[in-house]
């Protein structure tokens, strides 16, 4: 019975480390992606026979921002595993959350991506981890839509992304000691879904072409470390032009 298993979880407490993540990396447009050494803190305490009640903390980034019900992202990754695993969400429960964030929202490190994944291992750990790897992915792919931020976050490390597949795969790697990563967090917030509305329904098949050969040596450069192929994989005809022509001079701070 659903109550059996709402009274084994009662009052349990969890807590998550998920990292910030960067995504697309010029060519590699929704399929490679790189975790970063930013992380959000989530504490999460299971308030049973709270009939949905949700109390939310939230210290740093997205404070007195984040709605504190169901459409929180950290919210839908723990009840989507819970459900995943159970098959149903007693009405009764409730949650105490406590978030220090140092993920910038709406920046591009994968803020939303990094609640979705915390929340969905949060729920896994409370159910003694029956989910494997690929099907936390897969539910968060259900949630955010495109997987390459979220398997950065829930794998860590540089990951090559295959979105098309059913359920979506995933393949990590080290990254190499000595490559540092340089990042230019604007004051502008873009929402992915806004900045996906500028991108044309189709491209010319010389672009499709030439992207694809950078990522290929691009992420072959950083996985034997030839960086001097680098470069390549900095430079896209996907999306960045698109999205570059949407952002004009003075809506930057």
């Amino acid at each position: 019975m659903v109550t059996n298993w709402l009274a084994e979880l009662d009052g349990r407490r969890v807590t998550v480390d998920v990292p910030a993540s960067s995504a697309n990396l010029g060519a590699g447009y929704d399929c490679v992606g790189l975790a970063l050494d930013i992380v959000n803190r989530i504490d999460l305490e299971v308030r049973g026979w709270s009939r949905g009640a949700i109390e939310l903390e939230v210290e740093g980034e997205g404070a007195n921002e984040l709605p504190d019900d169901g459409e929180n992202r950290f919210v839908r990754g723990l009840e989507a595993a819970l459900v995943a695993v159970r098959g149903e969400l007693p009405g009764q429960i409730g949650w105490r959350i406590s978030m220090k964030n140092k993920i910038p929202l709406t920046r591009g490190l994968g803020s939303s991506a990094a609640a979705t994944v915390g929340g969905l291992l949060a729920g896994n750990s409370l159910l003694g981890g029956p989910l494997t790897s690929g099907e936390l992915l897969r539910l968060a792919n259900e949630i955010e839509g495109h997987p390459d931020n979220a398997a950065a976050a829930l794998l860590g490390g540089f990951v090559v992304v295959d979105a098309s597949a059913d359920p979506p795969s995933a393949l990590r790697f080290n990254v190499p000691r000595d490559l540092k990563v340089v990042l230019f967090i604007p004051d502008l917030r873009l929402s992915t879904a806004d900045m996906r509305e500028v991108l044309p329904p189709s491209l010319p098949m010389e672009d499709v072409v030439t992207n694809l050969g950078r990522v290929a040596i691009g992420v072959a450069g950083i996985a034997s470390g030839s960086y001097e192929y680098l470069g390549a994989l900095t430079r896209d005809l996907i999306h960045e032009r698109y999205r570059a022509a949407s952002i004009s001079a003075g809506n930057w701070g």
